[in-house]
């Protein structure tokens, strides 16, 4: 967005960016090093590996990590033609962890699939009840599947987490499928010289996670912000098919 003859003020720009990839992703990191080292004949390698762990929010997100959202919290309107979606105040958040444990680092020009996603459900539906659980019982649900997600280091199984539960044919009809994941997120960086903000910076940068359905008319829409780490091969094909 530029400058135009619509009151829009000097400087109010606003720039997307497809992705955002963190120097490091969460998770487990093995740092390694090696050195050859020639006296005489033969050459001698001497090689050490170092495992560490990048702490990054992965079961509850912290006071703050979400700037915004859109409709706002008990809105009432015609929301019908507005994906609903959640501005993050980490540009890098959608991309510091994966869908699939085996999805590659994006190349420069290619997208990259977000482990957040916004999940919209209208009355009909029905929306699920967000309840409260642990990291230890989710991973021992019984009859609710989960996919197994090994732990990290500092969790522990009292970990508190808030979850919804939701039926495996309704999961397959309002889920993105992989591919959809490289186009529900994005960077938006905003122009913010023109506002006063102190001595924050000209350009602000936000991660935004976007919703896969409109709402439906006549009905009361309610979305939530779930992750989807390790669902990448349960959920939906590109053409709706669900998982087997």
């Amino acid at each position: 967005m530029s400058d135009t003859d619509d009151g829009t003020p000097p400087g109010a720009d606003v720039t997307f960016v497809q992705y955002l990839l963190p120097a490091l992703r969460s998770g487990g990191v093995t740092v390694t090093a090696a050195q050859a080292v020639t006296i005489g004949d033969p050459v001698q390698t001497f090689a050490t590996a170092l495992q560490l762990s990048v702490a990054g929010p992965r079961y509850r997100l912290e006071p703050g990590t979400v700037a915004s959202v859109f409709p706002p919290p008990g809105s009432q309107g015609e929301f019908t033609s507005v994906l609903p979606h959640v501005v993050l105040a980490s540009p890098t958040l959608p991309w510091q962890r994966t869908p699939s444990a085996d999805t590659p680092a994006p190349v420069a020009g290619a997208a990259a699939a977000t482990w957040l996603a916004v999940l919209p459900f209208c009355a009909l539906d029905p929306p699920p009840v967000p309840r409260e659980t642990t990291v230890g019982e989710l991973a021992a649900a019984g009859t609710t599947f989960f996919p197994d997600l090994p732990a990290e280091d500092g969790e522990r199984d009292e970990d508190p987490v808030t979850v919804i539960d939701v039926a495996a044919a309704l999961f397959a009809a309002v889920a993105p499928s992989l591919d959809d994941l490289d186009w529900l997120a994005h960077v938006r960086q905003v122009d913010v010289r023109e506002k006063p903000v102190g001595d924050a910076p000209a350009t602000s940068e936000y991660g935004v996670v976007i919703g896969n359905r409109l709402g439906t008319a006549g009905q009361a829409t309610t979305a939530f912000l779930v992750s989807l780490e390790g669902w990448g091969p349960y959920l939906p094909a590109a053409d709706g098919t669900p998982s087997p």
